[in-house]
């Protein structure tokens, strides 16, 4: 990558909204709608990126039976065989379930 490349990505970076994984899922889709955004960045406490979320990865997760009004943007990072509910057991051991489908895309 040469300076030129390295510059253009900076500013293009800088113009793009920028969000906190602590965030819920249901204000990242407030924040995107108000910027009118397509995508957020979703950066760290120590302000790296560490993915992408789309506001169609946002909304079927919403839609979806492991929604909860507490679900982190870092949650949907994490593999998991669906986000525990409060109250609920969950099994000791279950079987291979397919990769989370709303995973943040690595940047």
């Amino acid at each position: 990558m040469n300076s030129t490349q390295t510059a253009e990505s900076h500013v293009t970076d800088e113009a793009e909204t920028h969000v906190w994984d602590d965030m819920t899922v249901e204000v990242a889709l407030a924040v995107m709608t108000s910027a009118r955004a397509g995508h957020l960045i979703v950066r760290d406490g120590d302000g790296r990126r560490t993915g992408l979320v789309t506001q169609a990865q946002l909304t079927g997760f919403r839609a979806s039976s492991a929604y909860t009004d507490r679900v982190r943007l870092r949650d949907l990072s994490r593999p998991h065989r669906g986000l525990p509910r409060s109250g609920r057991p969950q099994p000791t051991a279950a079987p291979a379930s397919p990769p989370n489908p709303f995973s943040l895309f690595p940047l």
